[in-house]
């Protein structure tokens, strides 16, 4: 999770969803801006994907303001082994609209690959700290697989 952004940020969060991709393929079929960064089929992408919210999702209303959190990391591998960062983005939404729509084209980018969520009711109450424990030790033992 970006830690600049939440630096400051000492409420509790509602956790929603995390995301792992794995093994992501670029399908070269379909228009993205992803194709900037490989002319290679071959070139594997990785992404992680971490939501909250602010407040308990049903206690939204229209006037709320930054409710959800978004985090998201896109990266490859160059041939050295280096981990190149594409994307490395996280900020505040006012609707959960806006995080479908940022979203889906990162995804859709992507022929078949591995993608394992961990899923929360978005009504329990964690800490940052205990919300960015639970989601780097569940993404530790996705990668030791």
């Amino acid at each position: 999770m970006n830690d600049d952004i939440l630096k400051n940020y000492q409420s509790d969060c509602y956790p929603i969803y995390a995301s792992l991709g794995v093994n992501a393929y670029l399908d070269f079929k379909k228009p993205s801006y992803l194709h900037h960064f490989t002319s290679s089929e071959d070139t594997e992408f990785y992404y992680s994907i971490q939501l909250f919210s602010k407040i308990p999702y049903h206690e939204e209303t229209i006037y709320d303001k930054d409710n959800y959190f978004l985090a998201l990391h896109l990266y490859n591998y160059d041939d050295l082994g280096i981990r190149m960062d594409i994307i490395q983005n996280a900020e505040f939404y006012d609707t959960f609209e806006e995080i479908i729509d940022t979203l889906y084209p990162v995804q859709a980018s992507f022929l078949k690959h591995h993608r394992y969520a961990i899923t929360f009711t978005g009504l329990e109450k964690y800490s940052i700290k205990d919300f960015s424990k639970t989601v780097a030790s569940w993404k530790k033992t996705i990668l030791e697989i």
